[in-house]
């Protein structure tokens, strides 16, 4: 379902304004693996007020907190998504740490990283010459990462953390804010951890950028991007939660494979609240970008009829796309033997009523000739050279790419 023009009251006030009138932007259904504690549908809305385009999850704030304590992904230091494991992690993350030392003017500050996964920007950060650095997240696996790092690891949430009150000097929310439900009760909570001079540093996706950096359909609306901010609506948000944005600008991210993605950031300090502009730019680019992931879905869905009708297969990767897959194309019909995914936080869980196991588990549940469909895009290559690195000689299927349009 996509972009039904009816005005409706959401379950969600809209993040931006606290208005509960909204249309629908895209509407899509997951299947999640055993024990999920996220709604399988994502309903995408644009507020009929100020524009803001959000998820009307029926979840609560705890339910967010249980999934990024106990089905985190970000602690894995193979992800290319804060750990600095791979090259172009690495160099976008000493972006990062360069244009906070250039704010910050001084490396004696003490900087709170929230939602610091395994560390990777502290790290670079430390390079710079700061010394005072803290790393929280829900996670006690990432916690215990940056701790093995040299920083100080906290394991916590906006709401429910053991930090003192005006302890920092500059707090970091580096791609976190899109993954927040009350995102002025996090502001108001990062507000309290600030020295009266403190900073905040918030980098987030680009929603108005989504379709110019596809990399796999609908891959920005999934389980855990629930805000989706354009320059717009981030300047917004800010100045309705009571920050004044002193320096902000865009950037395209670089990823593996020449891959890019769009991203914002702002650098804010505490100020008073002002009202929410409106803004229907982002609304109408969100439009643009369903139509590219739908077109994008259905190609994608034309390749898995012809490649895995009438034969068993494997699935590898039990990530946002397989589970989009699984709840809107032929892969939810198609005769699975086993999911397969590198985290260990998957193993024991099934999905679709099908086990999740090990990488070096698989040759124990199918034969070398049963197929393997990779079920991602943005770790397609990692993922192709694990398969051979295992030792294992099944035929790979690939899903469609966009270059191959």
């Amino acid at each position: 379902m996509t972009g039904d023009p009816k005005v409706w009251n959401a379950r969600r006030p809209c993040p931006q304004c606290g208005a509960v009138s909204v249309q629908t932007v895209h509407k899509g259904r997951y299947v999640l693996p055993t024990d999920h504690p996220l709604d399988p549908v994502v309903h995408v809305v644009a507020c009929a007020g100020c524009g803001f385009c959000f998820n009307d999850t029926p979840n609560a704030r705890e339910d967010y907190d249980r999934y990024y304590r106990d089905i985190s992904k970000y602690a894995d230091p193979r992800l290319s998504s804060g750990s600095g494991a791979v090259v172009e992690d690495r160099e976008r993350l000493r972006d990062t740490a360069s244009d906070i030392r250039d704010f910050a003017g001084g490396t004696d500050q003490r900087i709170l990283d929230i939602g610091c996964g395994a560390g990777g920007l502290l790290d670079s950060l430390a390079e710079f010459g700061f010394r005072s650095l803290s790393g929280m997240d829900p996670a006690p696996a990432c916690a215990a990462a940056v701790s093995e790092r040299g920083h100080r690891g906290v394991v916590g949430t906006l709401d429910n953390h053991p930090l003192d009150p005006g302890a920092f000097d500059g707090v970091i929310l580096s791609h976190v804010l899109e993954h927040v439900r009350d995102v002025p009760a996090a502001l108001a909570s990062v507000a309290r951890l600030l020295t009266p001079q403190g900073w905040l540093y918030v980098e987030v996706p680009d929603a108005a950028r989504y379709g110019e950096c596809l990399i796999a359909p609908f891959q920005d609306f999934n389980l855990e991007h629930i805000n989706h901010f354009s320059a717009a609506t981030l300047h917004n948000a800010l100045n309705a939660c009571g920050w004044e944005t002193v320096r902000n600008g865009s950037k395209t991210l670089p990823l593996p494979h020449g891959r890019r993605y769009p991203a914002i950031f702002a650098f804010s300090r505490p100020a008073g609240s002002l009202a929410a502009l409106q803004d229907l730019g982002t609304r109408d680019a969100l439009g643009a970008y369903v139509a590219l992931s739908a077109e994008f879905m259905q190609r994608i869905d034309q390749r898995l009829q012809q490649s895995v009708a009438g034969q068993r297969v494997v699935v590898w990767g039990v990530g946002q796309l397989t589970m989009r897959l699984l709840g809107e194309s032929t892969l939810g019909d198609a005769d699975i033997a086993v999911f397969v995914d590198s985290n260990p936080v998957h193993h024991g869980r099934t999905l679709a009523g099908r086990p999740i196991v090990a990488p070096h588990a698989l040759a124990s549940h199918v034969d070398a000739d049963t197929p393997i469909v990779i079920g991602s895009l943005v770790n397609l290559e990692s993922i192709e050279a694990s398969i051979r690195n295992h030792g294992l000689c099944n035929p790979i299927i690939r899903l469609v790419a966009m270059e191959s349009a």
